[in-house]
């Protein structure tokens, strides 16, 4: 069969079932990283010295952003030097896989051939999608790549197994794949879709860290991706969850409704992180606007102190607001509120042709993104309704979604 047939055959790796681990997840931002790096603390660094001294006497707000570059520059060329690093000490570390490829609503499984590790290695399966957009910047035209997480699962190792004279160990690798997940896909360079297997431990001095890029497909091959010019291009892409019963901190409350239906309360502890972030930027832009720009011009004055009343409400809206989902006389009534205040929507059963969870909010890129899930009713007449937002349990959120669609009798995927 050809490559079109078989697109894993154009992979040498994959057709040996070896892929080599690689210390970063995205080969081609690591390597840009040098030149931002070095670009950064050269432009900070001479800066500081032809201005430093005088805008730090003046209390000028140029020192701060002066001052940035520079941390910029090391940081990014301290990573770059830590993935070099890592690169050396777990050289030879690779995934074998059980077959060829793998498919959706199947198993990925394998070993990974690593050498002799101390503690327990965490893994995650993630399906990311790759962007490159054309920009123009002081330097010239680059290209920006993004990478936003569609999917992913979770798993602590079970214990290595290695030769009692071997430097070398191995460890088990098994995750179950979503029959709705997209497919592997790298028709359009500019659009890709990837599956990347994480494998990583915390260990005394250089942490182990390795990715892998693994195949999986449909029986029928690439699963079709929507245009530039389909209106569903830029939607989040929604994979179904694996449904947990919820333990411990919870971020949704069941609960009967007062007319003998279903409440669905969406907490508001399901925002605190941003909350934490929200309150911390106010109370620094809050100094920032005393400390640089208290007696300057009325008209710049008021523009920051304008900032810090949007980042109050930020705060606010993350540390109070609440959803409540009530599921009851053939209708769904959402009411989101703040402090008791709010509006509500009402969508009938009808209506309702899917419910869907995709990740709608990312911290981070791809592999190392912390992803926050949203819920939407899919309907026929109001579109996508959002019914809640900031949800990070991926279990919880697959065990909400159940069971809403068992109160409204929509079908759960097969």
């Amino acid at each position: 069969m050809t490559t079109d047939q078989q697109p894993w055959l154009a992979n040498p790796e994959w057709v040996r079932k070896k892929i080599s681990g690689t210390p970063a997840s995205n080969v081609e931002t690591s390597r840009t990283s040098w030149l931002a790096g070095i670009f950064a603390l050269v432009i900070g660094t001479v800066g500081l010295v032809l201005n430093g001294a005088q805008t730090g006497s003046q209390r000028s707000p140029s020192f701060l952003f002066l001052l940035v570059f520079p941390i910029i520059g090391i940081a990014l060329l301290s990573w770059n030097v830590l993935l070099k690093i890592r690169l050396r000490r777990y050289s030879g570390t690779y995934f074998e896989m059980d077959s060829l490829p793998f498919f959706v609503g199947q198993y990925l499984s394998g070993r990974i051939h690593m050498p002799r590790l101390r503690g327990p290695l965490h893994l995650t399966l993630n399906c990311i999608r790759r962007t490159k957009s054309a920009t123009r910047g002081l330097t010239g035209a680059s290209t920006l790549t993004w990478d936003e997480l569609i999917w992913r699962d979770e798993k602590l190792g079970a214990g290595s197994e290695s030769a009692a004279q071997s430097d070398e160990s191995t460890l088990r690798v098994e995750f179950s794949i979503p029959p709705d997940a997209p497919t592997t896909n790298s028709a359009n360079p500019d659009d890709r879709i990837l599956w990347l297997l994480r494998a990583s431990a915390t260990l005394r001095g250089i942490d182990f860290l390795q990715y892998f890029e693994v195949p999986v497909f449909a029986k029928t091959g690439v699963t079709t991706r929507p245009g530039y010019n389909d209106r569903d291009f830029y939607a989040p892409v929604a994979v179904s969850l694996p449904a947990h019963v919820p333990s411990g901190v919870r971020q949704v409350i069941i609960r009967p409704s007062p007319g003998a239906g279903t409440e669905f309360l969406f907490l508001a502890n399901r925002h605190w992180g941003i909350a934490k972030g929200a309150t911390a930027a106010f109370c620094v832009w809050t100094v920032v606007i005393w400390y640089f720009f208290w007696g300057s011009d009325p008209l710049s004055f008021s523009l920051f102190v304008f900032a810090d009343v949007l980042l109050l409400y930020w705060a606010v809206w993350g540390w109070f607001s609440k959803v409540s989902a009530i599921i009851e006389d053939g209708t769904v009534t959402v009411r989101n509120s703040l402090l008791g205040i709010g509006k509500s929507k009402q969508v009938a059963y009808s209506d309702i042709r899917q419910i869907t969870s995709p990740i709608a909010s990312q911290t981070g890129q791809g592999v190392e993104a912390n992803p926050a899930y949203a819920i939407f009713l899919q309907t026929s007449s109001q579109g996508a309704i959002t019914m809640a937002t900031g949800l990070r349990n991926a279990g919880e959120v697959g065990y909400i979604v159940e069971k809403i669609k068992a109160e409204i009798k929509i079908p759960a995927l097969k």
